[in-house]
Order: structure tokens, then C-alpha cells, then sequence
């Protein structure tokens, strides 16, 4: 199996830290850039409507990187 030297993933929501986390896991020897606009990386959406119903308290709680 070929792996590459650089892979360069676009885009820090639930998908493209999910890209970034695979390819990092099947070639850990590649080198893995995530690219993202905004000032945050998203892991996921599933909590956001915890997040509207206050069960979750800030939405700063799910904020692990920035």
C-alpha cells in the first residue's frame, strides 16, 4: 500500500475531523493538515440540542481545541 507523505484535509466540521482522525489512524506515519475557516474544529453536532434545551450549561463545554 502506497502511503502518502501529506494529506490535507478542508474544512473543521464533524466530517472533516472525522477524515483527518481516519487517515491519521490507517497511515500514522502521514503527515495530516486540517484546514477550517472559523475559529473552531467540530468533533460533532449531536450535542447541540442539548445545548438549546440547557442540559449543557455554555456551548463553550464542547469546546475541547480551538
Amino acid at each position: 500500500m502506497i502511503h502518502p507523505g501529506r494529506i490535507l484535509v478542508i474544512g473543521g466540521s464533524a466530517a472533516g475531523a472525522a477524515a483527518a482522525a481516519k487517515a491519521k489512524r490507517v497511515s500514522p506515519v502521514t503527515e495530516v493538515i486540517l484546514f477550517e475557516k472559523s475559529s473552531f474544529i467540530s468533533t460533532g453536532v449531536c450535542e447541540i440540542p442539548y445545548v438549546l434545551s440547557g442540559d449543557i450549561k455554555s456551548y463553550k463545554d464542547l469546546i475541547f481545541y480551538d
